[in-house]
């Protein structure tokens, strides 16, 4: 590395979380390192990358959504009539929407495989998911999975 090159920022390697419209919850981990962009803001190139390819493997084209404890969700930045014409590409992902309803997201019908990660900092770089946030993930999960009565 040159003198005068900064190392790379950001956290390392950056864990995130995957539901699949199959009812997958899947566990995935990248390098978080951040590069500047084209406009010399940080950009986790790998992490997003990673995540576009999960959430849209068509189009790459994902929008964030707030969630509590400092999470967010990322799904495909496509309307729910658009995905229920092409249910081959964007299958509704019914465990995704009790999920995120009880992370705090609003509630929607979320189509294709949704990524969860973790806290953004004020730079725009995201953090690995904490073992809080695992936990409150997995206990999501198994409130979406409870049999309704």
């Amino acid at each position: 590395m040159l003198a005068d090159t900064p190392p790379p920022a950001g956290p390392g390697p950056v864990s995130f979380v995957l539901i699949t419209p199959t009812g997958g919850l899947l566990t995935r981990g990248v390098d978080g390192h951040a590069v500047p962009d084209e406009w010399g803001a940080l950009y986790q190139e790998t992490l997003w990358a990673a995540v576009a390819a999960a959430v849209d493997p068509h189009r790459r084209l994902v929008n964030g959504i707030a969630l509590e404890h400092g999470m967010r969700a990322k799904v495909a930045d496509v309307s729910p009539d658009v995905a229920a014409t092409m249910p081959e590409l964007y299958p509704p992902n019914p465990l995704a929407w009790a999920m995120l309803t009880i992370l705090g997201a609003p509630a929607g019908r979320w189509h294709g495989t949704v990524a969860i990660t973790g806290r953004e900092d004020e730079d725009g770089l995201t953090a690995p998911l904490t073992d809080h946030q695992f936990g409150l993930i997995g206990h999501a999960h198994r409130q979406a999975l409870r049999p309704r009565r």
